[in-house]
């Protein structure tokens, strides 16, 4: 694949927590392009489907950059990252995937016995990483400083997805300034920035009554 230099064949998931089925040894199963069909389809995301298109080459993790996808819940922007993570895989190269809780666990633990530089290494062992979902909980110093980490480890050696409710500019709203800064400056020198717009999918599909299926009469069971 052009702009690959090298790949790393996904073996045990030493450092993969990827929302997807995976095999007993630990190889994920290769499902990347029902991932695209689902996040292609018309409603499913307020994505582009020519910026999708355009990622779905990948051609950016082998030049070391990075993806943030901006907007409010439920616009398709985890479902593009985990589209984009999976046809990672199915190229061979090992994916990390985080919420930003499980990346300031992972980081916190780390604490207890002194191994924090090791466990940032191993994690940007991985082509690509992705933090999903920064921003719908409170943070503090701990999340800032597990982010920061990581994007520092990470800046000009390997590919962040970072999916959020709000733009990394105003990340110094919920983290403490400096680092918040200090993370933004790396995580915005080589990324691609969608933003996206509208009303959640599945909260579209829930006002059209299409969030669940049709009841029944003579599949009603009584209570009691």
């Amino acid at each position: 694949m052009p702009g690959l230099t090298r790949t790393v064949t996904l073996g045990r998931a030493e450092t993969l927590s990827l929302p997807a089925d995976v095999n007993r040894d630990g190889a994920p199963v290769r499902r990347g392009s029902r991932c695209w069909a689902a996040a292609s389809t018309p409603g499913a995301s307020a994505i582009p489907g020519d910026a999708q298109w355009a990622l779905r080459t990948l051609d950016w993790i082998g030049r070391a950059e990075n993806l943030v996808l901006v907007g409010p819940s439920g616009t398709g922007k985890s479902h593009l990252a985990e589209a984009i993570a999976h046809a990672a895989i199915d190229l061979d190269l090992r994916v990390s995937w985080f919420s930003l809780e499980t990346l300031t666990a992972t980081i916190a633990r780390s604490r207890i016995d002194a191994t924090t530089g090791k466990v940032v290494e191993r994690i940007v062992r991985s082509e690509l990483i992705v933090v999903d979902d920064i921003g719908l909980l409170p943070v503090g110093a701990d999340e800032a400083e597990a982010l920061y980490r990581l994007v520092d480890a990470a800046y000009e050696k390997r590919s962040l997805i970072v999916t959020s409710n709000l733009h990394p500019a105003r990340f110094d709203t919920i983290f403490p300034k400096g680092l918040a800064t200090a993370a933004v400056d790396r995580l915005l020198h080589h990324a691609h920035v969608i933003v996206t717009e509208g009303q959640s999918h599945r909260l579209t599909e829930a006002l059209d009554g299409r969030g669940t299926q049709r009841l029944g009469s003579t599949e009603e069971t009584s209570l009691g």
